[in-house]
């Protein structure tokens, strides 16, 4: 509820109201290292799968657009929207880009929308097993324009975030067809590439350079995951308690059963130390 936005309003992404949050959604990735130097080293292939948190943020060069943005968002459709990851890690979609819902399937097409143009783009790649783990790549209208020109883009800087949300979406819901590689280089970049898998070939769709995080940004970062993930512990501890109270009136025995059943599996040694069982009154 409350707890929970006060929270998402530290997003160190935002940084203070200056970018808006369009998209945020886990893709499967593969992280493969091709330096031949590191190669040889390991005497073999470096290649891991993982599910990376892809979050496209965008600064407005009005900042009457981004206010009116979150507006439109609205605080409420963060939390309605947590849990949707299929990972069941957190998940705060842009109801404009999400294409899960009506309202993203409509939105995008409307000129209005296209017309709007950001001043800057950018991409975070983060990961749930390592969180010092945050590549980013920005793009202004300039820096656009030299992609565009390389990848033989036929689409404005303001169609990009649209680009780049279908194309990872594309991977989410479509792996058979499109694929995501993430290649670690050795300056602390990263170079992204999105395939189409065809029958006898892949093809690239876009290939991007992201940097490594600056250190006191990806603590911010880290902490501001930490109060996350403390908030998701309490708001569970509270309804695995009311699922308690209610067997405890229902059923009595069977919370008997299972603090029985914990204690037992407490190590011997705890149990002589006297240690408080962590599960001694469950449900009391």
């Amino acid at each position: 509820g409350r707890n929970l936005n006060q929270i998402m309003k530290q997003d160190p992404s935002l940084e203070g109201a200056k970018y808006v949050k369009a998209y945020d959604r886990a893709c499967p990735v593969e992280i493969k290292i091709i330096e031949m130097n590191i190669l040889q080293m390991v005497g073999q292939d470096v290649c891991s799968n993982e599910n990376l948190h892809f979050k496209i943020l965008q600064k407005n060069k009005d900042p009457r657009e981004n206010s009116r943005l979150q507006i439109a968002k609205g605080e409420q459709s963060i939390e309605n929207k947590l849990h949707r990851d299929r990972n069941n890690t957190l998940s705060h979609l842009d109801p404009r880009l999400n294409p899960d819902t009506d309202l993203g399937k409509s939105n995008l097409s409307k000129p209005a929308e296209q017309d709007l143009t950001p001043e800057i783009l950018r991409l975070e790649i983060m990961s749930d097993n390592d969180y010092f783990f945050q590549y980013i790549y920005e793009c202004d209208q300039y820096l656009f324009n030299q992609l565009k020109g390389q990848l033989d883009l036929n689409i404005t800087f303001a169609q990009f975030p649209t680009m780049l949300v279908k194309l990872v979406n594309n991977c989410i819901e479509d792996p058979e067809h499109f694929k995501c590689v993430m290649i670690m280089n050795t300056d602390s970049t990263a170079t992204l590439k999105i395939f189409k898998i065809l029958e006898f070939k892949s093809l690239e769709q876009i290939s991007i350079t992201l940097k490594l995080g600056e250190v006191e940004k990806i603590n911010k970062h880290v902490s501001f995951r930490y109060k996350l993930i403390r908030h998701q512990l309490q708001v569970n501890q509270s309804k695995l308690q009311e699922v308690c109270n209610i067997l405890k009136l229902k059923n009595p025995s069977l919370i008997a059963q299972i603090n029985k059943q914990a204690m037992i599996s407490q190590p011997y040694h705890m149990r002589m130390q006297g240690a408080r069982n962590p599960m001694d009154g469950f449900g009391q």
